[in-house]
């Protein structure tokens, strides 16, 4: 250390090796000699001029982690480019300024300040930058100012890097370094090289660790108070890790309709047609010399060719489909199998009746299973309706034989045992602010009225529970009139102006089945106000979790084992092509 006194300045310069002491034994010294020389109108500037290994160990050690949840290859440390950040970080730090240097290197600044000293470590510096991540839009990846430091964190082709550290005990200047840069704004640069975060999770799926991970990563994003709700298949442990998450638990609708279909056909009397069905499938299934056989049969009678199919039970309308199927190529089966040795029980007439009727049974399924869970976007308001839809399909005539009747009472008994959990309130609220359906009657009379007082409750700002009306007075109180709302002395009769835009919305008309209530009330924002944010909340939920499931089992089926090194470029293509010809098929 080297003093110069003068009688306008003192100038302190240190120069620390990577084995000399922590930089707060330096803002210690530098404060005694603060003591021994007062400086009133003297200026003392101390450089750091190199950066400890501490603080670099650190600095590479975040970086890496952070990177490998994003897929993107760990770097390491380059001497030059260590060496071209410190001159920067020095440089900076005399002249109190931030600005990025000439480098052609990448490069990321990190400044504090504070009166009462700073100090701060490779972690800190590079938790900050990444902390960028809850701005970036993965929607439409490209440059932004707010997010130009975490993406070029996780960068993927940059590969080393460099750091340099200056401080004077209360400023701390922090210049990071990239090679190759990152921020490229070249055509597709963004999406190839910022990948979406990735997370090992425990091995077990217990409740409390899905519902401890979801949180986790919720919070990493920032994106916990964006959350409404959370919607979840009919696994036990996902059903109990959304009731224990801190936002509105809604089970998947599609899933729930499914299983009260698996549960009915065991109840119904189906089982030896669906048996017999199967073992003749399995027969073509199997074989492809059987196969060819009844392609040939299927054009000798003049029908096309196709082939049957299996229904398994975790596989949405297999069943149905299989039966038709068979139906519809009964004769080429029956001719082919006549004409080949086997020892298959093929369905007799009364068995073809029973799988005519079972067709019929599960058409409105299978439209309701295709609606909520195509990949169009539906809002949750659809899955009462939908329901009561179902509910209405399965009533019971006097023309219904046996069978039929322990299928349907089996699907309604299930189906109404399943909605009672899937947080019906939620349910209710959103199907009285779609526009397509506010008229509620896919509700009880009884069940209405409640829930448009839990909306006026709502746009006051309260959260109560819907509460069913009195037995003794079961009819819904009588509108009341604006004469009567004059001359009433009574302060709890007046009319709210939550009261009044809730019967205002009442009695607009009914939007028509093809229109989106989304747009419905981005278009009618300006008349009902906090109405229409409470909307967006309610309606913003999807309707099941389908599509979503659907797109984790297609990139599940495309990266494999033998296939682990796809780039997410190839990735990409393979799901989109896989989409493409589904489509086209």
């Amino acid at each position: 250390m080297i003093l110069l006194k003068e009688k306008t300045l003192i100038i302190v310069c240190y120069h620390r090796a990577e084995s000399c002491v922590h930089p707060q034994g330096f803002k210690k010294a530098a404060s005694h000699i603060e003591d021994l020389f007062p400086l009133r109108a003297h200026r003392l500037f101390m450089f750091l001029s190199s950066t400890d290994a501490s603080f670099q160990k650190e600095f590479l050690e975040t970086h890496n982690a952070y990177r490998a949840k994003h897929g993107a290859p760990q770097m390491t440390f380059n001497s030059k480019m260590c060496a071209s950040a410190q001159k920067w970080a020095d440089h900076l730090l005399s002249i109190s300024s931030m600005k990025h240097s000439e480098t052609k290197d990448g490069e990321n600044i990190y400044y504090m300040s504070s009166s009462a000293g700073s100090n701060s470590t490779g972690k800190e510096t590079v938790d900050l930058w990444y902390s960028e991540i809850k701005d970036y839009n993965w929607s439409s990846p490209c440059f932004n100012d707010n997010t130009g430091h975490f993406a070029q964190v996780v960068w993927k082709e940059s590969s080393e890097l460099g750091v340099g550290v200056a401080t004077d005990g209360k400023t701390v200047f922090v210049v990071g370094q990239y090679s190759p840069a990152g921020n490229m704004m070249n055509l597709g640069y963004f999406e190839a090289n910022v990948l979406q975060g990735v997370m090992k999770t425990e091995g077990r799926h217990f409740a409390e660790a899905c519902a401890r991970q979801f949180l986790d990563v919720a919070n990493q994003w920032g994106i916990t108070d964006k959350i409404s709700t959370i919607g979840t298949d009919s696994a036990p442990n996902m059903v109990a890790a959304g009731r224990i998450l801190p936002f509105e638990h809604l089970p998947c609708v599609a899933h729930v309709v499914q299983r009260a279909i698996v549960m009915s056909l065991r109840e119904g009397g189906f089982d030896g047609a669906l048996a017999k069905c199967r073992k003749v499938v399995g027969h073509f299934k199997h074989s492809p010399a059987n196969s060819d056989e009844l392609n040939v049969q299927q054009s000798f009678l003049g029908q096309v060719k196709e082939s049957l199919v299996q229904d398994v039970p975790t596989r949405w309308n297999s069943t149905l489909e299989m039966i038709k199927r068979v139906r519809r190529n009964r004769d080429a089966l029956h001719t082919t199998l006549s004409l080949q040795k086997h020892n298959l029980a093929l369905p007799t007439n009364a068995d073809y009746e029973k799988l005519a009727k079972l067709e019929k049974l599960l058409e409105p399924c299978r439209y309701i299973n295709e609606l909520l869970g195509g990949d169009k976007y539906l809002s949750c308001s659809v899955v009462l309706p939908a329901l009561c839809h179902l509910q209405h399909a399965m009533n019971i005539s006097d023309d219904d034989p046996a069978y039929i009747v322990r299928f349907k009472a089996a699907f309604i008994k299930d189906l109404n045992q399943r909605r009672e959990k899937i947080n019906l309130e939620w349910l209710k609220v959103a199907t009285a602010l779609d526009p397509r359906f506010k008229d509620l009657k896919c509700f009880p009379r009884a069940e209405r009225e409640p829930v448009w007082a839990k909306l006026s409750a709502l746009m006051k700002g309260e959260e109560p529970a819907l509460q069913p009306l009195r037995e003794e007075n079961p009819e819904p109180p009588k509108k009341k009139t604006a004469l009567l709302l004059m001359g009433s002395d009574s302060e709890s009769d007046e009319e709210t102006p939550e009261d009044s835009t809730v019967e205002r919305y009442k009695v607009e008309p009914s939007a028509s089945l093809d229109q989106c209530p989304l747009k419905w009330w981005s278009e009618h924002t300006a008349v009902y106000g906090k109405m229409a944010q409470i909307a967006r909340k309610y309606l913003g939920t999807p309707a099941t979790t389908v599509p979503c499931q659907r797109l984790f089992s297609l990139a599940g089926h495309i990266v494999q084992k033998r296939r682990a090194c796809l780039s997410p470029e190839n990735v990409n293509k393979l799901v989109c092509l896989s989409d493409w010809w589904k489509k086209e098929k």
